[in-house]
């Protein structure tokens, strides 16, 4: 599946501020698909989003941050 066509699914927007700009697939925090983070970026990681579309947000980059590090927050509690 084209990246266009995930990211027209998803909304073609960030699901919290609605950026439209820097869009990044986001692992959906205690949804593992058995992707690892070097895969980022790369068909892998489009196959993963086709593959399991319940399991991944489509957030701007600097929500994709804030959301990594609240995860981070409530880790390191």
């Amino acid at each position: 599946m084209q990246i266009r066509l995930l990211r027209k699914y998803f909304g073609d927007a960030c699901e919290y501020c609605s950026s439209t700009i820097d869009l990044q697939f986001a692992h959906k925090h205690g949804h593992n698909t058995g992707l690892s983070g070097s895969s980022r970026g790369s068909w892998y990681r489009l196959k993963d989003v086709s593959l399991h579309p319940m399991s991944f947000l489509l957030l701007c980059r600097r929500c994709h941050l804030n959301y990594d590090r609240k995860k981070e927050e409530m880790t390191a509690k």
